[in-house]
């Protein structure tokens, strides 16, 4: 027996070379997060060929998550795709370049899928970026963790990104998960990670609520029908069932917004500045009924309320108010944020006059996007 080194990108994997032609060469090491399956390495919690240990095949048209086949992916957004191929995966059909919009889908080169769309941009809260060797995507440089904080930045094995860095903890609530790679779970409600990272819900137990995998929906949701059977789904947000099971929002308004399918891809605690005075802002609520936007300082500013409403896709500034001192989408509560938001009151107040641009709301001000 002769041994040969294998140079693969972030390992080095030692492949035993038989002496006699013919034979099968056998990995004895893989990079971290996969394990060697005959002459390959791969993922136990991704790879439908080979779903939570080698050889365990999972069934057309079923994907493997978490190490386990199912019928169902985790994510609002994601379905399954790729099972005519013989490798069925859980994809983001609002992001994936290779299935945008629907399976099967690829964008252009040099362009992203954004929002179920091939686009050759992203929305202001997120970054174009290009992957080495790879196509561009869009990502949210304060969560994606192959983009943390800059493009091409990916955090270390165990970490994830949170507000553009990289960190071995999660926020309140949620609790640090490593199958399938380093993200943050609710193991109160993550189908996938139901009380405990790993353990997924599925067939007639398919819905994880407070904890415990149950055959019954949580209040804000609905139980529906599909291919793969009985499931979950909040209409007000879910694409696949918007409004009522069943409504698939299509590629010209993808977003489902409170129980609306739009086009509009507004992010809350997304932020910018007024593109003639610079004075920031920040959008505190999305729903179906249009964005809640506030000044975003202590001092307020000059805002042109109508041209903020026209770059986050909106058409109209429907209310607007004047806020008590500084206080932050809230009327009159100093410790409101855009997570936390305070009183949506619209009194009227805060008009200064306009200019060629528009009107202008000025200091502590809020409105309403529609």
């Amino acid at each position: 027996m002769r041994w040969r080194l294998v140079l693969v990108p972030s390992a080095v994997i030692m492949i035993a070379a038989a002496c006699a032609t013919g034979d099968t060469p056998v990995i004895t090491s893989c990079a971290a997060a996969q394990t060697a399956c005959g002459p390959v390495c791969v993922n136990l919690q991704t790879d439908s060929d080979n779903c939570g240990k080698c050889g365990t095949q999972c069934p057309s048209p079923q994907a493997c998550v978490s190490g386990a086949c199912t019928s169902v992916c985790p994510g609002i957004d994601d379905v399954v795709c790729g099972a005519d191929a013989g490798k069925p995966t859980c994809v983001n059909t609002q992001t994936d370049n290779a299935n945008c919009g629907t399976c099967g889908t690829h964008c252009p080169a040099g362009e992203v899928c954004h929002a179920a769309l091939c686009s050759g941009s992203c929305s202001s809260s997120q970054a174009k970026c290009t992957p080495e060797g790879g196509a561009p995507i869009c990502a949210n440089l304060k969560t994606d963790n192959a983009n943390c904080g800059a493009c091409n930045a990916p955090c270390a094995a165990g970490e994830v990104c949170l507000n553009g860095t990289c960190s071995n903890t999660c926020d309140t609530a949620q609790t640090l998960c490593t199958n399938g790679g380093s993200y943050c779970a609710d193991l109160q409600t993550d189908n996938a990670n139901c009380g405990t990272c790993g353990t997924v819900c599925s067939g007639t137990l398919m819905n994880c609520l407070n904890g415990s995998c149950s055959s019954e929906c949580a209040p804000q949701q609905s139980l529906c029908t599909g291919d793969a059977g009985a499931y979950c789904a909040d209409t007000q947000t879910d694409n696949a069932n918007c409004g009522t099971c069943g409504t698939v929002c299509p590629p010209s308004k993808p977003l489902c917004s409170g129980g609306t399918c739009s086009n509009n891809s507004v992010e809350v605690c997304e932020t910018g500045t007024d593109p003639e005075t610079a004075a920031p802002w920040v959008v505190c609520k999305v729903d179906g009924t249009g964005a809640w936007v506030s000044h975003n300082n202590s001092g307020g500013g000059d805002y042109h309320a109508l041209q903020i409403c026209q770059l986050l896709g909106y058409t109209t500034v429907a209310a607007y108010g004047g806020t008590y001192a500084s206080c932050v989408c809230g009327y009159d509560q100093t410790s409101a944020s855009c997570s936390a938001n305070g009183s949506e009151t619209f009194d009227g107040a805060g008009s200064c006059g306009s200019d060629v641009h528009g009107e202008i709301l000025c200091l502590t001000v809020q409105w309403k996007c529609t």
